[in-house]
C-alpha cells in the first residue's frame, strides 16, 4: 500500500523520518507479523531509488475488551490463627467484547492494590486463599479489615477498566509470627540490661568489694565506665585495636575499594575503602556463653579442649 511522510522539515534535516501508512498493513489481531517494506523519497516529483526493508516486525494491538458486567465475592472461611482465609469470586463476562482472560485485584484498607488471580481460560469463578497475608499485625488480637475486590478483562494486547464487587469483604488480619522463647527465657535467666542499669550494677559490685566509698562514689564509678567506653571508641575510630583480657578484641577493619553502579543512572562508580568495626570475643567469653557461666580465659582453656 501507499504511505506518506509525516516528519517535520527540522526532523528530516537531522535524518529522522516517520512514515504513516495510508491503509492497514497487518491484521488487527495483537499478533506479530513479518512485513517487507520498500521506501523512497519523493520531493515534488523527484523520486529517489527504492530501499528495501525486509522482515520488519509489526504488531497491531487489539482494542481493550469490555469489563465483566458483574463480580460477586463471598468469604467462605475467615482466617483462624495460622489457617488462612478462602474467598470465592464469581463474574459475568461481557457479551460483546469479553476478552480472553481476567485479572482480579484486592485493595486493602491501606489503599494498596494486590493482584490475586490471573487467567486466560473460559472459567467464570475461582477460589482464592490467604488474601489476609497482605495486612500483618505486629500484635494480637487479630482485627478484621475491609478489602475491596475488582476485576478486569484482558486480551493479548490490552486490559479493560475495572468492575468492583458491590461491597467490601472484611477478613481477619494475619498476625506477625512470634519466635518461641529460648531456654534462657524459659528459665528466667535472660536479661536485657540498659547502660544505666549496667553502671548501677558495676557500682554495687564495687561497693561489695570495697565495703565503702566516699559520697561521690557513684559518680566516680559512672565516670570510670563512661571513660572506658569512650576510650575504646576513640581508639577504634582512629583505626586502632583494643584487647581486653577475658573479654575480647575490638578492632577497626578496612574494606576493599570496589566497583559499583549508581542506582539512579547505572553509571559505574568507585566505592572507596572505609572502616568497619570488628569484635572477636575471647576464649573465656565464648566458652562461658556456651556453658552458661562467667569464665576467665585461663578457666576456659581446659574446658575448650
Amino acid at each position: 500500500g501507499s504511505s506518506s511522510n509525516i516528519t517535520t522539515y527540522s526532523e528530516s534535516s537531522v535524518g529522522l523520518s516517520l512514515v504513516k501508512s495510508e491503509s492497514q498493513v497487518v491484521p488487527r489481531d495483537g499478533m506479530g507479523h513479518a512485513v517487507n517494506f520498500r521506501i523512497r523519497y519523493n520531493v515534488n516529483g523527484d523520486y529517489g531509488p527504492w530501499v528495501e526493508i525486509p522482515n520488519a516486525f509489526i504488531t497491531y494491538d487489539l482494542l481493550p475488551p469490555n469489563p465483566p458486567t458483574a463480580l460477586t465475592v463471598t468469604l467462605l472461611r475467615d482466617r483462624m490463627d495460622t489457617i488462612p482465609d478462602v474467598i470465592k469470586a464469581e463474574w459475568t463476562r461481557d457479551a460483546v467484547s469479553p476478552g480472553t482472560g481476567v485479572v482480579i485485584y484486592a485493595t486493602s484498607f491501606l489503599n494498596k492494590k494486590h493482584t490475586l488471580y490471573t487467567s486466560n481460560g473460559p472459567e467464570t469463578e475461582c477460589r482464592i486463599e490467604n488474601v489476609s497475608r497482605f495486612v500483618v499485625q505486629d500484635e494480637g488480637p487479630a482485627v478484621a479489615r475491609p478489602y475491596i475486590f475488582s476485576i478486569a478483562a484482558t486480551n493479548i494486547s490490552e486490559k479493560s477498566s475495572e468492575k468492583q464487587a458491590a461491597a467490601p469483604i472484611h477478613i481477619t488480619s494475619k498476625l506477625k509470627p512470634v519466635d518461641p522463647p529460648t531456654p534462657d527465657e524459659i528459665a528466667g535467666t535472660a536479661r536485657e540490661v540498659e547502660y544505666a542499669t549496667l553502671k548501677a550494677e558495676v557500682f554495687a559490685d564495687v561497693m561489695t568489694t570495697l565495703g565503702s566509698l566516699p559520697p561521690e562514689g557513684q559518680s566516680i564509678v559512672n565516670n570510670a565506665v563512661d571513660k572506658t567506653v569512650l576510650k575504646i571508641k576513640d581508639v577504634i575510630a582512629k583505626g586502632g585495636r583494643v584487647e581486653m583480657a577475658d573479654f575480647g578484641v575490638f578492632t577497626a577493619k578496612w574494606t576493599n575499594e570496589r566497583l559499583a553502579r549508581n542506582p539512579s543512572n547505572g553509571e559505574p562508580v568507585v566505592v572507596p575503602a572505609y572502616r568497619n568495626l570488628g569484635f572477636t570475643p575471647s576464649l573465656g567469653f565464648k566458652t562461658g556463653t556456651k556453658t552458661g557461666a562467667v569464665m576467665t580465659d585461663l578457666q576456659a582453656k581446659p574446658a575448650a579442649n
